[in-house]
C-alpha cells in the first residue's frame, strides 16, 4: 500500500555513523586568540577547540540515521582568549567557548509506505573532555547574549539524539535516538555519559559566559501524520551528565555567567 509515486517497496538508504575525534592539548602547549593589548574581533563568535561527530541523516523513504561519534579531549596546557564583541551579530553562528564539543545523532526520514514506519534517529555518543590547565576569556563589548542554542562556556559539550521520521497513515513515526549512548566499539570502553572533569583553572569574563555546561537531549519522536491509523513515534531519553571539580577554580564574572549548568532533557513525543 504505497503513497508514493515509485513503485516497489522502497527504502532510503540509513546514514552513515560519525568516528571517534581525539584532541589533546599537552602540558607546555598553549593555544593564544588575541591578548591583552591586541584582542580579536570576534562579532560572530568564536572558539578555540572544536569537535563535531554528527552522523549523517537518513535517505527518503524512512532511511534511518547514522549515530553520531564520541569524542574525547584534553587540555593540560593553556587556552587564553582576549575577545572583542562590538559589532555583535543578532544570530551568530557561534559562540564563543574554550572548548566545544558536539556528539549528534543523524534524523531518520518520514515514511509514505503503511508497510514502514518512519525512518528512527540514532543516538549522539559519550562525550568526555579533562582540564588540568588552564582556561581563560576575557570578552568586551558583548550587548546581549549569545543565542540559548550556542552556549557561551569555558567547556560546552552537547549530546543529542537524532530525530525520528513521520509515519505514514497507518503506521508509526520514527523513534527519536538517545543522547550520551556508548557503542562498545572502543577499548577502554566509553562508559554512556556526558562528563567534565576539571583540576586546572577557569576563568571566563563577559554577560553569558559560563564556567562548565554540559547538556544531553534526546531526539523527538516522528509525528503521526493526523489519521486515525497514524501514530507518533516514541522520544529518545536524555543522557547521563557529570562535573567534578578535583582541584584548581572555577570563576566567572558576568550577567547569567553560571559556574556550572548540566541538563538532561528527554525529546518530544
Amino acid at each position: 500500500d504505497m503513497e508514493t509515486g515509485g513503485a516497489g517497496d522502497q527504502k532510503g538508504g540509513n546514514g552513515g555513523d560519525a568516528k571517534r575525534i581525539l584532541i589533546r592539548n599537552e602540558s607546555g602547549a598553549s593555544i593564544e586568540m588575541g591578548s591583552s593589548d591586541g584582542r580579536i574581533a570576534m562579532p560572530n563568535g568564536v572558539q578555540a577547540i572544536k569537535a563535531y561527530a554528527a552522523g549523517g541523516d537518513g535517505g527518503s523513504e524512512n532511511g534511518e540515521g547514522g549515530a553520531g561519534g564520541t569524542i574525547d579531549i584534553a587540555n593540560d596546557g593553556v587556552i587564553d582568549m582576549w575577545l572583542n564583541a562590538e559589532g555583535q551579530r543578532a544570530d551568530p553562528e557561534r559562540s564563543i567557548a574554550g572548548i566545544y564539543a558536539e556528539s549528534l545523532g543523524g534524523s531518520g526520514q518520514s515514511s509514505s509506505d503503511n508497510s514502514d514506519a518512519g525512518g528512527k534517529g540514532e543516538p549522539g555518543r559519550p562525550i568526555v573532555i579533562s582540564n588540568s590547565g588552564r582556561i581563560s576569556i576575557d570578552a568586551i563589548g558583548i550587548e546581549e547574549e549569545f543565542d540559548p542554542d550556542e552556549t557561551s562556556a569555558a567547556i560546552f559539550a552537547l549530546s543529542r539524539g537524532g530525530d525520528g521520521g513521520a509515519s505514514p497513515s497507518k503506521n508509526t513515526g520514527g523513534a527519536g535516538g538517545g543522547a550520551a549512548q556508548s557503542s562498545g566499539n572502543y577499548s577502554p570502553p566509553y562508559s554512556s555519559v556526558v562528563s567534565v572533569d576539571t583540576s586546572g583553572t577557569i576563568s571566563t569574563r563577559g554577560d553569558g559566559i559560563m564556567g562548565v555546561v554540559i547538556r544531553t537531549r534526546g531526539g523527538d519522536g516522528g509525528d503521526g501524520n493526523g489519521s486515525d491509523d497514524s501514530r507518533g513515534g516514541a522520544a529518545g531519553a536524555g543522557g547521563e551528565s557529570q562535573v567534578s571539580v578535583t582541584g584548581g577554580a572555577i570563576s566567572t564574572d558576568g550577567n547569567n555567567a553560571y559556574a556550572i549548568v548540566t541538563q538532561s532533557i528527554g525529546g518530544i513525543g
